[in-house]
C-alpha cells in the first residue's frame, strides 16, 4: 500500500493486518511545517506510522527531497530521529523531487505551484543520505532500476 497515512488511525487500522508492505510518505515532523506546506496536520500520519512499527509490519519510509521545504537540516534530523526512535524500521527510499509534472500542469492549464523549484544536486542527495545513515537508518534505491545497476 503507497500511502501517505493521512487518515484517521481507525480507518488505517482496518487495513493494517490486510497489506503485506506499506510504502509509507514522511514529509515532514514538525506539525506547524506540515500544516503550512500541505494544509492539513501531520498528527494521524506520525500515529499511524507509530501502529505499523508497534505491530512490526513492513515498511519502506518513503522521503520526498523537496527544496526549500523539505531538504532544511533540521527537518531531517526529526525524521531520521522519528524513523529511529520506531527502532523496527529503517528502510528509507529518498525521492528527490523532479519536474515530470510541469508538462502536465501546462497542458491542463493549471498554475504549477511548484514552477521554481530546482530538483536537488546530487552534493545534496549525498548530504541527504549522510545524515540518515548517521542514524542507522537504510538507504534503498528510489527506482528498482537503480537497484538493478547497483547488481551488475
Amino acid at each position: 500500500l503507497d500511502t501517505s497515512g493521512c487518515v484517521p488511525s481507525d480507518l488505517f487500522d482496518f487495513f493494517i493486518d490486510k497489506v503485506d508492505l506499506f510504502l509509507y510518505d514522511l514529509k515532514l515532523v514538525d506539525n506547524s511545517l506540515h500544516k503550512k506546506y500541505t494544509g492539513s496536520s501531520n498528527k494521524n500520519i506520525l500515529e499511524n506510522l507509530g501502529n505499523l512499527a508497534h505491530k512490526q509490519k513492513k515498511v519502506i519510509i518513503r522521503f520526498p527531497l523537496i527544496p526549500a521545504f523539505t531538504d532544511s537540516e533540521k527537518n531531517l534530523v526529526q525524521v531520521a530521529s522519528f524513523v529511529k526512535d520506531l527502532q523496527v524500521l529503517t528502510d528509507i527510499q529518498i525521492l528527490p523531487y523532479h519536474k515530470t509534472a510541469s508538462e502536465k500542469y501546462r497542458r491542463i492549464k493549471k498554475v504549477n505551484k511548484m514552477a521554481g523549484v530546482e530538483p536537488p544536486s546530487n552534493q545534496k542527495i549525498m548530504e541527504v543520505e549522510r545524515i540518515f545513515l548517521s542514524f542507522g537508518l537504510n538507504i534503498l534505491p528510489d527506482s528498482p532500476e537503480e537497484e538493478i545497476k547497483k547488481e551488475n
